[in-house]
């Protein structure tokens, strides 16, 4: 009545054909095919990241000459202006000239670098704020419209887009280019700025006055926004508000001796200081403020102490 084990329900044939086909499976020849396919894939893996990499190396190299290529052409128009304000003409001619070939290069050099990443945010942005330095509103448009379309809510490429169009006359495109940039980030100082000069420039006094004011809201120290607010006010007849405004923006200028984020030399400084304290001084005569006037009078005296007048 016992049944029988599990082995004994096999034959003896059986266990046979068991232990051949086991024995089949371990001495069976693997397949050459598969390792020269994997050592393949291996091989096509490592060529490409290779490849990418010199890619990327080559970028970089390029990139980084083209920028040092831009500092060296500004530095030459920095020359030439030197030169001219000196009335030396013919050295102001060869230093543009240099800067000329500088800025040929730059592109060139941009241009190999976007060829190998054509989708590199970083390149077009660059390009692009080099296209406003070097007054090539044009292709300043081709490249940053390129970048916007990678990254559409990156505000200072709207604000530079804006600022290229305005340099072609397209005023409708640089305001919508502007009022994108608030629309990401409703501080970006350059953008209200940009805003109020073109307002401005176009008489809409009462539509620039509110861009200047969020520029200093802002940005305080946004000096030469102060600037053009004062012209405003002075526009509107309002010469208390133009005569405080223009005060602040002379404080400004004393303290950090920058007018548009740009550093002043001393001459310019002095120059500028000078015809804004007469500015002061015939805003606060028509309001009689008499107090103003003290205060102007000894800010001028203490501009140029051998100066009475």
């Amino acid at each position: 009545g016992r049944l029988p084990s599990r082995t004994s329900l096999a034959s003896p044939d059986e266990k046979g054909s068991f232990m051949n086909a086991s024995e089949e499976i371990r001495e069976r020849p693997k397949d050459p095919s598969i390792a020269v396919m994997v050592g393949l894939t291996v091989l096509v893996i490592w060529g490409c990241v290779t490849v990418l990499t010199m890619l990327q190396f080559v970028h970089e190299i390029n990139l980084k000459m083209a920028i040092n290529i831009h500092d060296a052409a500004e530095y030459y128009l920095r020359q030439a202006d030197q030169a001219s304000a000196q009335g030396d003409n013919e050295k102001a001619k060869r230093a543009q000239e240099q800067a000329h070939l500088y800025y040929k290069e730059m592109y060139r050099r941009f241009d190999r670098s976007m060829k190998l990443y054509p989708l590199e945010m970083e390149t077009l942005y660059i390009l692009g704020r080099y296209c406003i330095d070097n007054d090539n509103p044009s292709k300043g448009v081709e490249v940053l419209v390129r970048d916007l379309y990678l990254n559409p809510n990156y505000k200072w490429g709207h604000n530079n887009l804006g600022v290229c169009y305005d340099r072609l006359g397209n005023t409708e495109m640089a305001r919508e280019s502007y009022y994108r940039a608030l629309m990401v980030d409703r501080f970006q100082v350059y953008a209200h700025f940009n805003l109020g000069i073109g307002f401005l420039k176009e008489g809409k006094v009462t539509r620039a006055i509110p861009e200047f004011i969020a520029t200093i809201e802002s940005d305080p120290n946004k000096d030469s926004a102060y600037r053009y607010l004062g012209v405003c006010y002075k526009e509107l007849g309002e010469y208390q508000h133009a005569l405080e405004t223009f005060e602040k923006y002379t404080d400004l200028l004393r303290a950090t001796k920058r007018r548009q984020d740009q550093p002043l030399d001393p001459d310019e400084l002095q120059k500028e200081l000078r015809l804004f304290y007469a500015e002061q001084m015939k805003l606060a005569r028509l309001t009689e403020d008499v107090t103003a006037e003290a205060r102007i009078l000894q800010h001028a005296v203490d501009l140029e102490p051998g100066n009475v007048s």
